[in-house]
């Protein structure tokens, strides 16, 4: 039923029957979502999306000891530390940030950076990135009260008893 789903004229149609076919988390069904084309710009993005879910989902599935990479960080997903890693540059790159942040830091640097600029942190064109106002503000309050505590713990050592 879903295949005749995906040749129906109505673009909707055809986005929720490759939503529907993504749930079932087969290899058969990667293959039908692999065969498919699809002129239709939006429901074309839909279908990238969902081979590719689809593709993470079954590779999870079938090697867990790989996927395991991230376990070990210590955030998640965190805009707020990926804020305090930022390159001290106005306009850096995604890559170059990524490249800012500790090994263990955080475990899905994508989506703090989608959920950075969501919340106005960020501003991003293509692939480069800057500090919204708002951003640099918090980056700058952070700075300073880190830099205040480092001072209060220089000088809580030096003075001893």
């Amino acid at each position: 039923m879903l295949r005749e789903l995906l040749a129906d004229p109505n673009t909707e149609t055809r986005r929720k029957a490759i939503a529907s076919i993504e749930s079932f988390e087969t290899p058969e069904a990667l293959d039908v979502l692999n065969a498919l084309q699809e002129s239709d710009r939006k429901t074309h993005r839909q279908l990238l999306r969902s081979r590719n879910q689809l593709h993470r989902r079954i590779q999870r599935r079938l090697n867990p000891a790989k996927t395991s990479k991230g376990q070990g960080a210590i955030y998640t997903i965190s805009p707020l530390v990926l804020l305090s890693q930022v390159p001290a540059k106005p306009v850096f790159s995604e890559r170059a940030l990524t490249a800012s942040i500790a090994p263990g830091l955080i475990a899905d640097i994508s989506s703090s950076r989608r959920y950075a600029v969501e919340l106005g942190l960020f501003e991003r064109r293509t692939d480069l990135c800057r500090l919204s106002r708002m951003g640099a503000a918090v980056h700058w309050v952070e700075s300073y009260v880190q830099d205040g505590l480092g001072r209060f713990a220089d000088s809580d050592g030096a003075d001893g008893p």
